[in-house]
């Protein structure tokens, strides 16, 4: 995979200890969730990668409510071995 100029935006983003959420937006098919994929599982231990066009059935994971770790819970009971 080459670079992107993604990279130096993730790293940024990385690098500031107060960074927020990331939003990813861009025309389609031109490498986001590749490029975000890439980059997390080269500096995150963990990676949980969620295709919700794929698996619509995985937004049960963010209801009834939106706290982080009930969220992390209801996933890994449902993935295990992910």
């Amino acid at each position: 995979m080459y670079k992107r100029r993604i990279e130096d935006i993730l790293q940024t983003w990385l690098d500031n200890p107060s960074h927020k959420p990331l939003v990813v937006k861009g025309v389609r098919q031109c490498g986001k969730t590749s490029s975000v994929v890439d980059f997390a599982r080269r500096h995150f231990k963990h990676v949980v990668y969620l295709d919700f066009r794929e698996h619509p059935d995985y937004k049960k994971f963010f209801t009834p409510n939106l706290e982080v770790d009930a969220i992390i819970m209801r996933i890994t009971a449902a993935m295990p071995s992910r």
